[in-house]
């Protein structure tokens, strides 16, 4: 193993990024351009995305209150569609970006009504949100339960595999010429990069991109960020010819609880929604998959029948105020200062924000200034009104 690592970092390096996500691969790629590039990445196991149901979805997740956070939303999602085209050209690796839309599905008139609530205040922010009823909504999308009351259609709303994303990401970055280093690292009090077995890396930029474990890679010199994981159980199944899955992502609300439905081209279905404070804890919690489920079930019958693959707990990458971080701090390196940029706390939107983070980012190593105002850590998180999916 150790001659292996080593094998895989021999040579000079100008910036080594540490984190393989889609922020942290999408950021060694642009920076591949006119650097050295090291991406350490410590595993799909440790990586949020590997979990995540890939929605791109800046009008669901609106917030009158966050109007600079929704900002960054539409300036991402403007550039996925070229983002995604690029990156597949380049790769031969199909992303699964899916326009069909989304659907937000209200099962009784209360939840009708808070939907259709949302879907007004999107609407005066310039925002496409189509109120449906029962009847088109069930012409729209055949499998809904019988129960459904009516909803709301966001055309702009879409989805993409995370996982081919960084699938993509990382075949593109050594064909660019990135190091790929596939281990755990964390950075030292003199900037070096430590890796698990002992071996070190060196250069004069160090970008972390970890996600909720960025503080506990830091060494002690530098000031935590504040970001936090909160965790999210995420179900995959597969549908069946008698139970195939939407052709819509589906998003409501049951006995008062979240959940939405993310179709894959290849018949699988994404379920999840859970949104729980309780630390890195990786277990499953059977209550968890029981209400999964159950209020799959209750917007989707045909989930009864389809197959359960994989039930996974991941952990979004937290910060107390509202927003991404984008910050830069100096260590006194053995060979000169070494500058840390670090970036982290893209929530929920993380693969929504990717390429507008990693643009940002890079931008940050090549002009010694982030290109993004740094979102400093708060002590306590502000009351905010729900989201369109919050609300339905």
């Amino acid at each position: 193993m150790h001659s292996a690592i080593q094998q895989q970092h021999q040579g000079p390096a100008d910036v080594v990024v540490l984190g393989g996500g889609p922020v942290g691969a999408a950021t060694a790629r642009l920076l591949a351009a006119d650097h050295r590039v090291v991406l350490v990445d410590a595993g799909e196991h440790l990586r949020a995305a590997h979990r995540a149901a890939g929605m791109l979805a800046p009008t669901s997740e609106f917030r009158t209150t966050e109007p600079e956070v929704h900002a960054l939303a539409l300036d991402a999602m403007g550039r996925w569609p070229g983002e995604a085209a690029a990156l597949e050209t380049e790769t031969g690796i199909g992303l699964d970006l899916r326009t069909a839309g989304t659907l937000h599905v209200a099962l009784g008139a209360d939840d009708l009504a808070r939907t259709t609530h949302l879907a007004d205040a999107a609407r005066a922010a310039g925002l496409e949100a189509a109120p449906l009823d029962r009847r088109s909504l069930r012409r729209a999308e055949p499998g809904l339960s019988r129960r459904v009351a009516g909803g709301v259609a966001v055309q702009g709303d879409h989805q993409v595999d995370p996982r081919r994303l960084v699938t993509a990401l990382r075949a593109s970055c050594a064909a660019r010429g990135v190091r790929l280093v596939d281990a755990a690292g964390r950075l030292a009090d003199d900037g070096s990069v430590v890796l698990a077995d002992g071996c070190t890396l060196r250069a004069s930029v160090v970008v972390v991109c970890a996600g909720h474990r960025t503080d506990a890679l830091l060494p002690g010199a530098l000031p935590p960020t504040g970001v936090r994981a909160v965790a999210g159980t995420v179900l995959r199944l597969h549908g069946t010819p008698t139970a195939p899955v939407p052709s819509h992502v589906l998003r409501g609300r049951v006995d008062d609880r979240e959940v939405y439905l993310v179709p894959r081209t290849d018949g699988e279905l994404v379920v999840g929604a859970t949104s729980v404070e309780r630390g890195t804890d990786e277990r499953v919690p059977a209550g968890e998959v029981l209400d999964l489920l159950g209020d799959a079930a209750a917007l989707y019958p045909g989930v009864r029948e389809m197959h359960l693959a994989e039930a996974l707990s991941g952990h979004r990458p937290t910060l107390a105020t509202p927003g991404p971080l984008l910050r830069e701090h100096t260590l006194p390196g053995s060979d000169g200062p070494v500058r840390v940029v670090l970036s982290t706390g893209h929530g929920r939107h993380g693969v929504l924000l990717c390429h507008r983070a990693a643009a940002a980012t890079a931008a940050a190593v090549r002009t010694s200034a982030p290109s993004v105002a740094p979102t400093p850590p708060a002590r306590s998180s502000p009351s905010v009104p729900p989201t369109l999916e919050e609300a339905s």
